[in-house]
């Protein structure tokens, strides 16, 4: 092998490009440090993320530690475990519920775009890309009003937990568990309880007739807000950032709003906001070109499969139109395909048509230079600062 990929070192995450095309080139799988390989080409990505049994969940990191299996997320879990969390959490961000969401998510978007526009610009992640998600979320949840200033910071808290770069052990403040019991226990206690997911999932019965405990509840929670909030984030970052910055992009959208489901699609594919998704590989196997030994971890690197020039014309470049831009792996693969993501897609959608509404042209501001945030799993730039041009 010809060069080398460190998944901690910042230097690379930077700008892993130029490192996955040669690793491509070289090898599908390769050992990146002791007993986790590194996979890179699209078709073994995807093999590696459907084949549960072969390769089960590793968690989110490539570190984690055993933990109660009340406090593994849906994400972390295989069949038949995952089935019956799965099922929940698809009735909970289906599309009556989405349906439901949209006047409230448009409202958001609008109102948080119009910030942005009535400044001029400026940073459009801390006025538009976190606040939007930790919103949508907290009203899905049934947060009250009144409470959403400090669960935006335990919603933060909770997304910094699951950083490998920090502390492996971190969990969410034990303030935002009781918060979170709180609320259950005042839905459990309340004769007509709102309808929202709260409610819904203290109501849950599987089909053994299972109920979900406080502890599970607090984990779901916390991985709808891990998982609705930072992937949204990013999402809107790096596709505002193209559009500041691709020749041509911001006036095909103006002039064809219905284009802006393509332009996400491709900044998924060509941004992928989650870098690596895990998997553990518990007996020897021939995989990917390799010999992994078994107790090995696979690190399927998202982001290179996505620009896998055997699978993507011209992959380094945004192109709307590109016909097979759907088969990126930017939301996962198989049975663990992220639950929520028709509802970043709707907020998104809804963020960049309240912009086109309402400016003629953006850019980059003069002097800022792009930093992606310090997060070796995720991408997408830490501040986008913006110099808007209102109608």
């Amino acid at each position: 092998m010809s060069v080398e990929f460190n998944l901690f070192d910042p230097a690379q995450l930077e700008d892993p490009y130029s490192v996955f095309a040669q690793l491509r080139q070289d090898a599908s799988a390769v050992e990146v440090m002791p007993t986790v390989w590194l996979v890179t080409r699209h078709p073994e990505a995807a093999e590696a993320m459907t084949d549960h049994k072969r390769f089960p969940q590793a968690g989110f990191t490539p570190m984690v530690e055993d933990r109660d299996p009340e406090e593994l997320a849906a994400g972390e879990l295989d069949p038949p475990a995952h089935t019956e969390v799965r099922k929940l959490l698809n009735s909970l961000l289906g599309r009556s519920s989405l349906r439901k969401a949209e006047p409230y998510i448009r409202e958001q978007a609008e109102m948080l775009v119009d910030r942005l526009v009535e400044h001029g610009g400026g940073d459009a992640i801390e006025t538009v890309g976190k606040p939007l998600p930790t919103n949508v979320i907290a009203h899905m949840l049934g947060v009250p009003e009144e409470d959403a200033p400090q669960f935006r910071l335990w919603a933060d808290a909770a997304v910094e937990a699951f950083n490998p770069a920090g502390d492996f052990s971190v969990t969410p403040a034990e303030d935002f568990a009781a918060y979170v019991r709180d609320l259950a226990i005042a839905r459990r206690g309340a004769t007509d309880p709102p309808d929202d997911l709260i409610t819904r999932m203290v109501r849950h019965v599987g089909d053994s007739g299972k109920t979900f405990s406080d502890t599970e509840i607090v984990t779901h929670v916390t991985n709808v807000i891990v998982g609705g909030s930072e992937t949204t984030t990013h999402l809107i970052g790096n596709l505002l950032h193209s559009m500041a910055t691709v020749e041509g992009l911001f006036g095909d959208l103006r002039n064809d709003p219905s284009r802006i489901d393509d332009a996400i699609e491709e900044s998924l594919r060509l941004d992928s906001p989650v870098q690596f998704l895990f998997r553990r590989c518990p007996h020897a196997a021939q995989f990917a070109g390799a010999d992994i030994p078994a107790e090995s971890t696979l690190a399927v690197s998202i982001t290179s499969a996505n620009r896998d020039e055997t699978v993507f014309e011209e992959p380094d470049h945004f192109r709307l139109g590109r016909g097979n831009t759907h088969d990126h792996i930017a939301f996962g693969h198989g049975i663990h395909f992220c639950v929520g993501a028709s509802l970043a897609r709707m907020e998104v959608r809804l963020t960049i048509e309240a912009l086109l509404q309402r400016v003629s042209s953006i850019r980059i501001a003069p002097g800022a230079t792009y930093k992606r945030v310090d997060n070796p799993m995720m991408r997408g730039p830490s501040r986008l600062e913006l110099v808007i041009e209102p109608h």
